[in-house]
């Protein structure tokens, strides 16, 4: 029993250590796009959003900061962050919030280039997203 249990163990530990070097390439495929201050006008795939309540700007109550992922064709991270919902006007002249992965158009001003666990990204500003039929 206590080879087999061995067994069990090297293999999860090879099965963890080809998981977290399969991450660390997906990571690093992501590099920096354009210089600060440029406007970029791209296709991506909207991925993911998150947000977080901070102190308001005025001083009175809190506000929500929404951040949006995107990954261009190329595997580059952008990020937005903002206070506005993320969506756009329909034929129908609704206004529909992304809450799926779909493929946009992407429109911003590059703010900024970090590193956020071992990832490259772009950070943009000003942006507008148009989704793509």
């Amino acid at each position: 029993r206590e080879a087999e249990l061995e067994t069990e163990r090297k293999a999860e530990e090879e099965r963890l250590k080809a998981e977290a070097e399969r991450i660390a390439a997906e990571k690093a495929k992501s590099n920096f796009v354009g210089a600060i201050g440029d406007k970029i006008d791209i296709i991506a795939d909207y991925i993911a959003s998150y947000s977080y309540e901070k102190p308001s700007y005025a001083g009175y109550g809190t506000e929500t900061v929404n951040i949006y992922i995107f990954e261009d064709m190329d595997g580059n991270k952008l990020v937005w962050k903002t206070s506005a919902l993320l969506g756009f006007w329909n034929d129908k002249d609704e206004w529909v919030t992304l809450k799926a992965i779909c493929r946009v158009t992407l429109k911003g001003t590059i703010k900024d280039h970090s590193i956020y666990k071992d990832e490259k990204q772009t950070i943009l500003t000003r942006c507008k997203v148009k989704k793509r039929f």
